[in-house]
């Protein structure tokens, strides 16, 4: 039998450093565990709606706006379900439909961008709504970066122009580094453009929106609005 070899203590600070810093690694790309709404409430019936709410949402809180607004629609008789886009819900079989996301490097969460374009046809049948959640909406109120905002959805519209959505909601949107990884984090306060930590969701506008936006829903007719 051969002994195995005694470590040095050089070896031994080496090999624990690695170790550290791989732990240390692992940590530091960690999600937090974040629960993104997915619900389904409501009974429908009679003149009453199949509502789809779907959403991309990286860090949840888009997510919460979506279960508010399918709140909202649930809490007026209609059937209604929420769902990440990610999950990739048939929107056929519903009577509307109301995507929501984040912006990002001035653009919609790319996987919602993706959702819309592939199920333009079903889409393109029913009356949907966009809203989105932008950190930006929280900290100025100037009207030059509201409309640069705004553009998001024109930029969406030029990739799926046979989606016409009847309304648009612009929302404050929060920026919780407790539901980042640490990596995140430093990548955010270093290269984000609005890194100040809060929650700027104003809950009573989100309601508001959806509860106008009910009777919208039950027709693809009217003038698209951009809104908060």
């Amino acid at each position: 039998m051969t002994s195995k070899k005694p470590i040095g203590r050089r070896e031994f600070i080496i090999g624990a450093s690695v170790l550290a810093a791989g732990g240390l690694a692992a940590l530091a790309v960690q999600q937090p565990a974040i629960a993104f709404p997915t619900e389904t409430c409501g009974v429908g019936g009679s003149g009453r709606r199949k509502i789809l709410v779907a959403y991309g949402s990286q860090y949840g809180t888009t997510g919460d706006v979506a279960d508010a607004i399918g709140r909202v629609f649930c809490g007026a008789g209609h059937r209604v379900d929420v769902a990440q886009v990610k999950a990739d819900p048939d929107p056929a079989g519903y009577d509307a439909v109301v995507i929501g996301a984040p912006v990002h490097a001035d653009a919609w969460l790319s996987e919602a961008t993706t959702y819309v374009g592939d199920h333009h046809a079903a889409l393109s049948r029913v009356p949907v709504a966009y809203f989105l959640t932008c950190m930006t909406l929280g900290l100025t109120q100037q009207p030059e970066d509201r409309a640069r905002i705004a553009e998001v959805f024109t930029a969406v519209h030029a990739q799926v122009p046979d989606v016409q959505p009847v309304d648009a909601g612009l929302f404050a949107g929060a920026l919780d580094f407790g539901r980042m990884s640490l990596a995140n984090q430093l990548m955010y306060r270093a290269f984000a453009e609005d890194s100040t930590e809060g929650d700027h969701r104003d809950w009573s506008a989100i309601r508001s929106w959806a509860a106008a936006l009910q009777p919208r829903l039950t027709s693809a007719g009217g003038e698209t609005r951009t809104r908060s």
